[in-house]
C-alpha cells in the first residue's frame, strides 16, 4: 500500500512556498533544486501571475497580486484555479502597435549621509539577498530583477534591461520610471532601515534612458533593407534605428541630456508629417541619390580641366 504523501510535499504547500518566496526575496526556494519548481514556476508564468526579472529573480505581477492571496494558497491547490494557457506570442503586438517603449534606465540617488556600508552587508545577508562586493568596492545586490550599487553618498540603480514602459510620449513614460524608482527606493529604505530623503524629498538623476517609437515607419523602412541607422551630432549619437533584442522595430532617441525633447517635439512632428505623406522616404532618397550624381559630375567635370591644364602649351618656349 502506497505510503499517504505528507502535507508538505502536496501540490498546495509547494505554491504556497514558491509565491511566499518570491514575494519576499524575489527567488526561489533553495531547499530544493530549480528543476524540482519548474512545473509550478510554469503554471504560474504561463497564467501571467509572476514574470521574470533577471537570472533567478523572480516577481508577481500585478494580476498575481490581485489574484494570489497567501491565506488561500495556503488552503488551495492553484492547479484547480489557475487554467491551463498557451503562451502567446510576444511579437505579434510588438509588430503590429505603435508606442513609445521608454527603457534602459539607470539612476544615480543621493544618499543625505554617509552609507556605512559594512553594516549594510550584513543585513543583506541575513535577509538573503545574496549581496557581492563589486570591483568598484560596491556592495551589489538586485531587488524586483533591477541591479542596485551602494556607494558611500550615492545608490546607483540598473532597471532590469528587460523592464519598459508603454506610453504616447517619451515624457509620459518617464514619469512613470520615476514612480517605479520611488517606489523602489521606499523598498530600499524598508529592507536597509535607511533615510534616503532630504527636506524636498529624493535626489536622483539619470544617467541613462532611451526612447524607441516602436514601428516607426523610417525604422520599419530601413529595417527591411538590413540597414543599421546611426546619427551623430557634433560627435554625439542620438538617434538610433536598430531592432532591439530581435523584438522591437524602432526610431530610438539616445541622447541622455535631451532625448524626451528631441522625441515629443522633434521626431514626433516630423512622424505625424510623414503619416500625411509616405512617401517622403522615397523621396528624400530620390533627392539623396540626384544630389550624389551631381556631385560625381562636378568631380568628373574639375579632374577633366585639371588634367586638361597639365597637358597645355607651355608658353615658356615662345619667349624671347
Amino acid at each position: 500500500m502506497a505510503k499517504k504523501r505528507c502535507k508538505q510535499n502536496g501540490k498546495t504547500f509547494v505554491y504556497f512556498r514558491v509565491i511566499k518566496s518570491i514575494n519576499s526575496k524575489n527567488r526561489l526556494p533553495k531547499d530544493k533544486s530549480r528543476q524540482y519548481y519548474s512545473r509550478y514556476v510554469k503554471t504560474l508564468k504561463i497564467n501571467g501571475l509572476i514574470e521574470r526579472k533577471g537570472y533567478g529573480v523572480w516577481e508577481i505581477t500585478k494580476l498575481g497580486r490581485e489574484v494570489l492571496n497567501l491565506k488561500d494558497v495556503n488552503k488551495t491547490n492553484l492547479d484547480t484555479i489557475v487554467k491551463p494557457a498557451i503562451k502567446k506570442n510576444k511579437l505579434s503586438d510588438s509588430q503590429t502597435i505603435k508606442f513609445v517603449r521608454s527603457h534602459g534606465f539607470m539612476w544615480q540617488i543621493k544618499t543625505p549621509s554617509f552609507l556605512l556600508k559594512s553594516k549594510l552587508f550584513k543585513i543583506l545577508e541575513k535577509k538573503s539577498f545574496n549581496p557581492l562586493i563589486n570591483g568598484n568596492s560596491q556592495i551589489q545586490f538586485y531587488l524586483w530583477g533591477h541591479n542596485i550599487k551602494l556607494s558611500n553618498r550615492s545608490i546607483i540603480i540598473n532597471f532590469d534591461k528587460d523592464t519598459y514602459y508603454k506610453s504616447n510620449t517619451a515624457k509620459q513614460g518617464y514619469k512613470t520610471a520615476v514612480y517605479e524608482l520611488e517606489r523602489l527606493i521606499k523598498r530600499i529604505e524598508s529592507i536597509l532601515n535607511l533615510n534616503l530623503k532630504y527636506k524636498n524629498g529624493y535626489k536622483f538623476k539619470p544617467c541613462k534612458k532611451h526612447f524607441g517609437n516602436v514601428n516607426n515607419e523610417f525604422a520599419g523602412y530601413y529595417n527591411n533593407k538590413k540597414t543599421f541607422v546611426s546619427i551623430l551630432d557634433k560627435g554625439k549619437e542620438w538617434l538610433l534605428i536598430d531592432f532591439s533584442d530581435n523584438k522591437f522595430i524602432e526610431l530610438e532617441t539616445v541622447d541622455n541630456d535631451r532625448n524626451i525633447i528631441d522625441n515629443d517635439f522633434v521626431i514626433a512632428p516630423f512622424m505625424n508629417k510623414l503619416r500625411n505623406n509616405p512617401e517622403i522616404i522615397n523621396k528624400l532618397e530620390s533627392e539623396n541619390k540626384r544630389l550624389i550624381q551631381l556631385i560625381e559630375d562636378q568631380q568628373k567635370i574639375v579632374s577633366y580641366l585639371l588634367e586638361k591644364d597639365q597637358k597645355s602649351i607651355n608658353i615658356d618656349k615662345f619667349k624671347y
